[in-house]
């Protein structure tokens, strides 16, 4: 005959078994790789004895996320060239049919998932999905896209650039802004209609914090904010290198001389990455040239085979900055903020406006300096190299900022909002 603390030992027993992880859906639009990348070192920072964790994401990049600890889901997503092109003519990033078709496939993967929580990163149609299948939304963006922020606005590349210049283009962009991004706001607004017959607005900051949560992959200290709402949180910049080990070349480059590490990752303007490293190989002999293609573009023999070039499609971004005393990039968050957690100064060579405004705030604090893409020929290329490499200033202020990195765990700060949470208990 059983005891009654046995009877009550058992009950406990079973109904620890019953209860179920929280679980966690994240859908990554892989726009970008920093789109794929920053949810992926959240996921990665869940326990799978605490958590039930759930990825969604195109096929291409199944590789990459899919493991024993979570489940890979695969959705549509606009190409990054696609993307880019976009932009680049001043487009919207995504098309009414675009958005309603993944309004349609969030509902789905929701259905079928039936998470506790959903976390977005540029998955703008989860502001209606999330929202129509009745499950919480956390969104993950930069806070240079709050609308709490005094952001630096530059007029990106575009056509009319290119036509009449930054200079003159700037002053107009910065008066019919709003304008420009309401139009931006109009496919997601016409989805929105399209499914709950009513808009989400015309304030393109707002449309891409529109969540229950908000989450910075930021400093605050780099990229101020006033006034948040408690729904608003910094995490920290989140920082992704590719693995592996540097190529066996590096070992034959002179750690004395002054080594430079050039990367456009996914999104920048490729169509330079030849007139880049030709410029710095022939400037100055003296100085290393590490080069990460991303597997975007070939560059001849008459380039690789230089004694101070090492090219490789890819290369681990943070072993790569932390031996180098300059970073050139695309300017954008995902390789910037390597570079600078690396006590390692940044010359951004934008072209889309995110890029444009992480830079921007990069050269306010003094790491470092904005070379738009329309502009970067070889003399500017070399010119500004040597005022960064020359002056040690821009260095200190590196420093400075991977202080406050280091003292920001995304992590951590991630699952301690995910435990005071009611949405999950």
């Amino acid at each position: 005959m059983l005891a009654i603390s046995d009877v009550a030992d058992s009950d406990l027993q079973l109904k620890s078994q019953l209860k179920r992880k929280p679980r966690i859906l994240f859908i990554a639009e892989a726009v970008t790789l920093c789109h794929v990348t920053r949810p992926l070192v959240l996921a990665e920072g869940l326990g799978s004895d605490d958590y039930e964790v759930h990825f969604a994401c195109c096929q291409s990049k199944r590789n990459l996320v899919e493991n024993e600890s979570r489940r890979f889901h695969s959705i549509d997503c606009v190409g990054n060239e696609s993307f880019i092109q976009n932009l680049s003519y001043g487009r919207p990033a995504f098309s009414k049919e675009t958005l309603v078709g993944y309004v349609e496939q969030d509902l789905e993967l929701l259905q079928s998932v039936r998470p506790d929580l959903v976390i977005g990163d540029m998955r703008l149609s989860l502001a209606i999905s999330a929202r129509k299948f009745g499950v919480p939304y956390w969104t993950l963006t930069n806070a240079y896209w709050s609308p709490y922020a005094n952001q630096p606005w530059v007029v990106p590349e575009l056509p009319v650039t290119k036509l009449i210049g930054s200079t003159i283009a700037n002053p107009f962009f910065k008066a019919f802004r709003r304008p420009a991004f309401a139009m931006h706001c109009r496919p997601l607004n016409q989805a929105s209609a399209y499914f709950s017959g009513k808009p989400l607005g015309y304030n393109l900051e707002k449309m891409y914090t529109d969540a229950d949560e908000v989450l910075y992959a930021d400093a605050p200290g780099l990229v101020p904010t006033y006034n948040l709402p408690h729904s608003h949180h910094y995490l920290g910049p989140i920082l992704w290198s590719s693995p592996g080990a540097m190529p066996d070349k590096w070992k034959t480059i002179d750690p004395a001389r002054k080594t430079v590490f050039v990367t456009l990752g996914s999104s920048g303007p490729v169509r330079l990455l030849p007139t880049l490293v030709s410029s710095l190989a022939d400037a100055d002999p003296k100085i290393n040239v590490l080069v990460a293609t991303s597997g975007r573009v070939g560059l001849d023999k008459s380039i690789r085979n230089r004694p101070n070039v090492l090219v490789a499609d890819y290369l681990p971004a943070e072993e790569a900055s932390k031996h180098s005393d300059l970073v050139i990039c695309h300017g954008g968050s995902a390789s910037a903020y390597v570079a600078l957690a690396s006590e390692t100064p940044v010359l951004g060579i934008p072209s889309i406006l995110d890029q444009h405004l992480t830079i921007e705030y990069i050269r306010c604090s003094g790491a470092g300096e904005s070379l738009r893409a329309e502009d970067a020929n070889e003399s500017r290329i070399v010119s500004m190299t040597q005022q960064i490499l020359g002056d040690p200033g821009y260095a200190n202020a590196a420093r400075k900022l991977a202080k406050e990195f280091s003292s920001l765990n995304p992590s951590e700060r991630f699952r301690q909002l995910l435990e005071r949470s009611t949405v999950i208990r």
